[in-house]
């Protein structure tokens, strides 16, 4: 299987999430995010009256409980070595990183070496939190 190089980094402008991993031959990766705190992400809470989802609980209504996709990379692996995977956030993602948002995101890799249906899997999960720079502080405090 792939090893992971270091874990997985951030960048706190952009909002992409940068793996690196060691592959032991050819293949192909594909990486996804998904977030883990889905109302997050939402701008209000919505009840269904009907719904097959899990309830939440709370009341009569329900949530769905399906993550919300962060973003996704696919890397074709030519000769075994040492290669970077960039996964960028969705438009409605970085929309909620942009508000201040700390989204909790798990990544997953799956490699399927070259002439095999085998897909290995790995699994980490990373937190991600924009930093405001000094045009979002302004920008901020002429909203209130």
């Amino acid at each position: 299987p792939p090893i992971e190089k270091g874990k997985p980094r951030v960048n706190t402008k952009t909002g992409e999430i940068t793996l690196e991993y060691d592959f032991p031959e050819p293949g192909d990766a594909e990486a996804y995010g998904e977030v883990m705190n889905k109302t997050a992400t939402e701008g209000k809470h919505e009840r269904a009256r009907k719904c097959k989802k899990r309830h939440n609980g709370k009341g009569k209504g329900c949530i769905g409980s399906a993550p919300v996709r962060y973003g996704r990379a696919r890397l074709k692996i030519a000769t075994a070595g040492t290669y970077k995977l960039h996964i960028r956030p969705s438009t409605k993602v970085l929309a909620a990183l942009k508000k201040g948002k700390t989204l909790t995101v798990r990544v997953t890799l799956v490699f399927t070496p070259t002439g095999t249906t085998d897909h290995i899997s790995k699994t980490t999960t990373v937190s991600v939190h924009l930093k405001k720079t000094r045009q979002n502080k302004h920008h901020a405090r002429g909203k209130r």
